[in-house]
């Protein structure tokens, strides 16, 4: 019997999962459950679509590789990954601001607004 084995890369977004290190072990989390990530330390913050978070032993650095989707998910600031999907509103001001769909807002560092304004052009083809 020939079984193969489906590379991560070839799986369709919604059933990719990422595989977390978390204190009692590992957690498997589907990507599309991921609304952003926050940096904290050599730790990250996951937050869900759920509403729930996650800590896990690895840094944002190591996440952003490992999701390796630079449509859907985009650094907004060196401290967040902000998954495209949640995305509500672009709030232009000195500092912009991106406001989810939650109503949690996540700061746009100046210095990545041009990646982002090319992810969501992208994302949301216009």
């Amino acid at each position: 019997m020939n079984t193969t084995l489906e590379s991560p890369e070839n799986l369709v977004p919604d059933q990719r999962k990422l595989a977390l290190p978390i204190l009692e072990g590992w957690l498997f989390e589907p990507v599309k459950n991921v609304r952003y990530l926050e940096a904290q330390g050599s730790y990250t913050m996951l937050h869900l679509q759920s509403g729930s978070s996650i800590l896990v032993s690895r840094n944002l650095a190591a996440l952003e590789v490992q999701i390796n989707d630079p449509i859907a998910f985009v650094r907004i600031h060196r401290s967040f990954i902000l998954h495209l999907t949640f995305l509500r509103k672009y709030i232009k001001t000195k500092s912009p601001t991106l406001l989810l769909d939650d109503g949690t807002s996540l700061p746009l560092s100046v210095s990545r607004k041009s990646a982002f304004m090319e992810a969501m052009q992208h994302f949301f083809r216009f």
